[in-house]
């Protein structure tokens, strides 16, 4: 999340965040929340598998596999083939 903010925060302009980079994380963590997304913290994504009907499974580390009908990744963008599988 802390990334993403960090690619969000240019369109606010050079200032800091009232409460600092950890309020500005949480509204939009709040947010994506809000808008039915489930965020998960402290865990490390091992594959992505694109399924026929469009949704995604996804695996952690921990040997969890999630679906999920979007993915955003937290990662650099270059590091994301690496997790894709199937399709």
């Amino acid at each position: 999340a802390n990334a993403a903010a960090g690619l969000d925060i240019y369109r606010h302009g050079i200032r800091r965040a009232r409460g600092g980079m950890k309020t500005f994380v949480k509204s939009h963590i709040e947010a994506f929340r809000a808008l039915g997304g489930r965020f998960q913290r402290k865990r490390k994504v091992t594959a992505i598998e694109a399924l026929p009907d469009g949704a995604f499974l996804v695996t952690t580390d921990d040997g969890r596999i999630v679906r999920a009908e979007k993915v955003i990744a937290n990662l650099p963008v270059w590091n994301v083939p690496g997790l894709i599988r199937g399709k």
